[in-house]
């Protein structure tokens, strides 16, 4: 199985969480797979979270 990170975007580098209260939102393509996901949070903020190839790693 390959593993593909997804950071929050405009969070600072080294940094993987979101602090914040709201709901994930995961979008699917035809085939099943994630295509976009943000998390919208309470205050009315959409927060999207960038795919890193580079990052990934065979588990």
């Amino acid at each position: 199985m390959r593993v593909i990170p997804r950071k929050p975007d405009g969070i600072p580098h080294g940094r993987r969480l979101l602090n914040g209260s709201g709901i994930g939102l995961v979008e699917l393509d035809l085939e099943g797979v994630p295509w976009r996901i943000r998390e919208l949070l309470s205050g009315g903020q959409i927060v999207s979270f960038s795919r890193r190839e580079e990052e990934s790693r065979w588990d």
